[in-house]
């Protein structure tokens, strides 16, 4: 992506988070007949049986896909039900690991900055202030932490049916918090009566990283999300990459004032951590930075190509 169209996207780039948060909650007709019937009801339409690509709870009333983590989690649990019980193991999540891995090998973290409904909540907020204060640095690696022990290993290893479930969703995730449970509470007395410890708790992560927002853009991205962490393995592989033109760079450092992520653009275009949102692209005053297919090997290949065709 680069010349003034790609620059022109860019500059709308709310835009396209605001269409997709809207395209994923398309069952408006659910939440007002939960809030008719003063009664916790959660969409149930046939295309829940594919994932978003993002972070967007299945429970949020509107919803009309499935959050990948959750699902992972989910089909975990079941694998490890079927491992106990010595049963063939249902392949269909397998689904769910191509789906993640597909985006991860074509465009990296770019759905992060583009797509992810949580993504959009963190940015708007951030608008309040425009701070972005730097994190620790090791703050970084406990989104991976997350990942390996919340949303792969305890689904996959606790057998006890009263701790089985979707660790990450039930425990930390406040994007689920935000957008199902508190409608969810809001709208039915019944829940917020059997609201217990675990609810309090959530909702305290989630205030936590509401005012965190305030003062550090996409500080969940950088610190906790694991399906960020999953697709930033790819950012270095993916047949998208970053790419900064070192010959015509005048290294005046605008682009690392504007990464949210906070990255040395020049020396890591293609960090796990970047979420290609490519506002460094942006206000690149000579063009150096761009954003196109992995082509580095192309001239080696046709090379080849021919000298076998002869």
């Amino acid at each position: 992506m680069k010349g003034s169209l790609g620059r022109k996207l860019i500059r709308f780039r709310l835009l396209f988070q605001a269409f997709f948060f809207a395209l994923f909650n398309l069952d408006a007709a659910t939440f007002l007949r939960s809030i008719q019937q003063k009664k916790a009801l959660i969409s149930q339409v046939s295309s829940k049986q594919f994932c978003i690509p993002g972070l967007h709870c299945y429970s949020c009333p509107m919803s009309v896909l499935s959050c990948p983590l959750g699902s992972l989690q989910f089909w975990l649990n079941d694998v490890n039900e079927r491992i106990r019980f010595r049963e063939r193991i249902n392949s269909a999540g397998l689904y769910i690991i191509g789906f993640l891995s597909l985006i991860g090998i074509t465009v990296g973290r770019l759905f992060c900055g583009w797509v992810c409904p949580f993504g959009l909540v963190q940015d708007l907020i951030n608008k309040i202030t425009g701070k972005n204060l730097k994190l620790p640095r090791f703050l970084r690696y406990f989104k991976y932490v997350i990942l390996v022990v919340f949303v792969i290993s305890l689904p996959l290893f606790i057998s006890d049916v009263r701790y089985i479930g979707p660790w990450f969703c039930k425990y930390i995730c406040p994007a689920g918090t935000l957008m199902a449970g508190i409608p969810l509470l809001a709208v039915d007395e019944g829940l917020r009566q059997a609201a217990s410890g675990i609810t309090i708790f959530k909702i305290s992560i989630l205030v936590l990283f509401l005012v965190s927002f305030l003062f550090s853009r996409r500080s969940f991205c950088k610190t906790t999300c694991p399906l960020g962490a999953y697709w930033g393995l790819f950012n270095k592989i993916s047949f998208l990459q970053l790419k900064v033109d070192k010959n015509t760079c005048i290294n005046c450092g605008k682009c690392d004032e504007v990464c949210p992520m906070h990255l040395k653009v020049r020396e890591e275009p293609n960090s796990p951590e970047c979420i290609r949102c490519l506002a460094c692209l942006k206000v690149c005053p000579v063009r150096a930075i761009t954003f196109n297919a992995k082509t580095d090997r192309l001239p080696e290949l046709r090379k080849k190509t021919r000298e076998t065709a002869t």
